[in-house]
């Protein structure tokens, strides 16, 4: 995961200067810049296929959190909403928000989709692309991330078809 980050870093830094994102809003000091890469590198991706994206993160540099977990987390769940988005043929969304609140990292992000997600015999979401044995990590992943840190990740599907994925990371104590 460090390496792919670092790749996307360094992508997010040679990015086209004309490229603008226009609903987009980072504060500044975030860790290592990741935040912000992983948030370009997603509107650019969005972008390209038409996906209307809206993130704003506020996290501090010095969020004790490691930086390959936060990689983890975020890379998969924008990969993930990316992916479903893309899908639609209408009015595809994507809306993220990370901010640090009362000792938690809440973050949450919502897309648009028009394929009902594949669930397992557990309610558990499963991977729908082909070659199984090499997809299907990214929800693990996040839950790994989402335990580490004493929270669960809640998913949930409305009426409007807008899929969820959220999570409050409890931040340690210095």
């Amino acid at each position: 995961i460090g390496f792919i980050c670092y790749q996307i870093i360094c992508h997010a830094q040679v990015m086209d200067e004309h490229y603008y994102f226009k609903n987009l809003s980072v504060q500044n000091g975030l860790s290592q810049n990741t935040v912000n890469a992983i948030l370009q590198d997603a509107a650019y991706r969005a972008a390209r296929v038409g996906i209307s994206f809206d993130a704003t993160a506020s996290v501090s540099a010095e969020i004790p959190i490691s930086e390959n977990e936060l990689c983890a987390l975020l890379m998969n769940m924008l990969d993930n909403a990316i992916e479903a988005a893309s899908r639609c043929t209408e009015k595809s969304f994507i809306r993220f928000k990370a901010e640090e609140r009362n000792g938690f990292l809440a973050v949450k992000c919502e897309n648009s989709f028009i394929e009902e997600p594949k669930q397992d015999k557990n309610g558990q979401y499963i991977s729908t692309k082909d070659e199984k044995e090499s997809h299907g990590f990214g929800l693990k992943l996040m839950n790994a991330v989402a335990e580490k840190y004493h929270s669960m990740l809640d998913i949930f599907i409305s009426d409007e078809n807008v899929f969820t994925v959220q999570t409050a990371l409890r931040i340690p104590k210095k």
